[in-house]
């Protein structure tokens, strides 16, 4: 068959939208269009039917006031020219979602593009009414996800602005609380005023603290108050500014206190709580794990580091002693290049190469003196397994999940994200724990929380419409813990200037890269 037209007119000849598929000029075509009405007549009952010319075949059919009008080749197969017609009769009414012509204009470009999901190049495609609409309709999982990761980012912000808004107006309540607190103490005596007044131009406040010059007119005092203040106001030559009044020893202490307060709002903002040693290691390892959906190990990973955080300039030439990594063990180490590689393999101890050099010290300075990583291959080392288990009853897909515990490990925050890619909302018959669905981006989420030896395994059931099992795939495991794979420990810490042990704090974390089911 060759298809030259597809258009949609009026009984009357009106042609509201045609899509040509073959090279045709427009003179040519408008001829054929308008010579239609007059061929076939009036009057006709039949729900489709075709009318020959010398050149072309019509075949066409009604719809209320429209006539749907194929134009094809004489040559053309008639019976799956009749079965086309039946298909473009549907996606008109199903596309335009009426049979008026306000509707076909409404919708003219989506029934183009609905032509040519059918025709290409003059011929059918063999493609259904349902698949035509999957492919107008454009549907892209890569799209929702990406527009899922904006919505998430722009929430993060829009809590960040409101954390920030808050934080500013408790500063402003702090404010006007000091002021209050200050306007009151300036009030005491003249003398106080006048010592407070000095102290504020030798130890500079806050932007938002008064001069106490205003709170002195403030008080509007009586001629008889100021004549007793006058009389008992002590004969000094000028201003004693080596005298420490009360009044100076109280906005010393308020300055003091906001300078703490003004050093301590950002490290409340990153919720890191201040060092309680003056050194701190953090060890901190990830995972990178893929298990098959039918059981079984594809490929693990562990990345680790150590970061070597020191807060005192007298603790910055040190040694520290660690427990070691073995490469037998399958453990590959990578050292700072200033670190002395030497020391490293005959003691399993950190220090410089150059012992006269120190660490750098503060927070945002910490080196990564150590980096490690280990390829297992062993199913018995992966932290948690999982058993998926799919099954079709009764035009239901019903899901059985249970996870597994391997090793001997507390781990926290353990959540199972799985894709349920149906328009129906899962039915959860049992489980351990608890969960949650997402509508709008089609995951369930089982929250399990704390997985430790007593609740080593537990279980999830749920069933939904019937669905490929493929679609449920890729799991996603996410969970944290303070116990490591490497299980690196630090023994002890040594200052290189007096060869004393120092006091220290250590750190272990251990959390997920990438954690899959596939």
């Amino acid at each position: 068959m060759v298809v030259i037209s597809i258009a949609v007119e009026t009984k009357n000849g009106k042609v509201l939208v045609a899509r040509n598929f073959v090279p045709i000029t427009k003179s040519r075509i408008e001829a054929l269009l308008s010579s239609f009405p007059k061929l076939i007549g009036t009057g006709t009952d039949a729900q489709h039917t075709f009318h020959e010319t010398d050149q072309v075949r019509y075949l066409y059919q009604p719809l209320e006031q429209l006539y749907i009008v194929m134009i094809t080749t004489k040559q053309s197969n008639i019976m799956e020219d009749l079965e086309t017609l039946r298909l473009l009769s549907k996606l008109v009414v199903e596309t335009a979602g009426g049979q008026s012509e306000e509707f076909i204009t409404a919708k003219a470009f989506e029934l183009v593009h609905s032509f040519d999901e059918i025709i290409s190049v003059g011929y059918k495609e063999n493609v259904t009414l349902q698949q035509i609409k999957s492919f107008i309709e454009m549907d892209s999982h890569e799209e929702k996800l990406q527009r899922i990761i904006l919505d998430s980012k722009m929430k993060e912000a829009s809590d960040l602005a409101r954390s920030r808004a808050d934080a500013i107006e408790r500063k402003k309540m702090e404010a006007k609380r000091l002021q209050l607190s200050y306007g009151s103490q300036g009030n005491v005596t003249d003398n106080n005023s006048m010592s407070s007044e000095d102290n504020h131009y030798r130890n500079p406040t806050p932007a938002f603290q008064p001069a106490t010059t205003p709170v002195v007119e403030k008080r509007a005092p009586s001629i008889t108050n100021t004549n007793k203040a006058a009389e008992n106001k002590p004969k000094v030559k000028g201003m004693q500014l080596t005298k420490a009044q009360k009044s100076d020893d109280f906005f010393a202490q308020i300055n003091k206190e906001e300078t703490v307060q003004a050093g301590r709002a950002p490290a409340a903002v990153a919720a890191s709580p201040a060092p309680k040693q003056s050194v701190c290691v953090v060890i901190d390892e990830k995972l990178v794990v893929q298990l098959e959906r039918e059981g079984g190990l594809k490929a693990m990973e562990v990345k680790g580091e150590m970061k070597l955080c020191i807060y005192d300039p007298d603790d910055a030439r040190i040694v520290v002693h660690t427990s070691g990594l073995k490469e037998s063990d399958g453990f590959k180490c990578r050292l700072h290049p200033k670190v002395n590689k030497q020391v490293w393999s005959n003691n399993n101890a950190i220090c410089l190469q150059d012992n006269t050099k120190s660490f750098p010290v503060g927070s945002d300075n910490a080196p990564i003196v150590l980096k490690w990583r280990k390829v297992v291959e062993d199913e018995q080392d992966v932290p948690i397994s999982l058993n998926f288990w799919p099954n079709v009853e009764n035009g239901q897909t019903v899901v059985s999940v249970e996870y597994s515990m391997e090793k001997d490990l507390e781990l926290q925050n353990v959540v199972i994200d799985i894709p349920c890619p149906s328009n129906e909302t899962p039915e959860i018959t049992s489980h351990d724990g608890q969960y949650k669905y997402d509508q709008r981006s089609k995951i369930l989420s089982w929250i399990i929380g704390d997985v430790n030896s007593s609740n080593g395994s537990g279980s999830l059931e749920f069933q939904m419409g019937e669905v490929d099992s493929d679609a449920f795939f890729p799991i996603n495991i996410n969970f944290s813990s303070t116990q490591t794979l490497s299980n690196l420990q630090i023994s002890s810490i040594t200052n290189l200037a007096d060869n004393s042990d120092k006091e220290f704090s250590a750190t272990y974390a251990l959390g997920v890269e990438k954690y899959t089911v596939e």
